[in-house]
């Protein structure tokens, strides 16, 4: 019986792997090409990001995140690192596509049981009354007493929701 050698073919697909995005060696850039992903992509940080689980946006150089500064903006994901400084390699969990549970960072109070919405910063928040563009991104599972509070939300595809002003 012959045996094969395969460390030589293996050894050259890791330099490929290590050298395919643009020769700095770092594996991490993959995860941005294009191809099936799982719920969780590694996008590097568009600013220094000092709290983790807030919900993030793609910046305008699209291969970077942020999080969101409006309620009204559409959410991507939720950034679960910080980063000291832009370029920083980031995992951002897909919303609707996380198996599980996931934290968030609440604006508020928040009970257990209700959807939650973007609002501000990156954060979450119960459906507002203040008329305005924002997407449900999820339901509570625990309780957030107050602003800053982590909470575990199950999340769900943004779902864009508009409140209109009272009469």
């Amino acid at each position: 019986m012959m045996k094969q050698n395969i460390s030589r073919p293996l050894g050259t697909l890791l330099w490929l792997l290590r050298h395919r995005a643009g020769g700095s060696g770092r594996t991490e850039a993959l995860a941005n090409e294009s191809g099936r992903h799982g719920a969780a992509l590694t996008k590097c940080s568009a600013d220094a990001i000092a709290q983790r689980w807030l919900l993030g946006c793609l910046a305008e150089d699209t291969t970077q995140i942020q999080p969101c500064a409006l309620a009204s903006t559409l959410p991507w994901g939720v950034i679960t690192d910080t980063a000291q400084a832009a370029g920083e390699y980031l995992s951002v969990e897909l919303l609707g596509a996380i198996p599980g549970t996931i934290r968030a960072v609440a604006a508020g109070q928040i009970a257990a049981g209700v959807p939650v919405y973007t609002a501000p910063s990156g954060k979450v928040q119960v459906l507002p009354t203040s008329a305005g563009t924002y997407y449900q991104v999820g339901y509570s599972v625990t309780d957030a007493a107050a602003n800053n509070d982590e909470l575990e939300i199950v999340s769900c595809v943004p779902r864009q929701i508009v409140v209109e002003a009272q009469p």
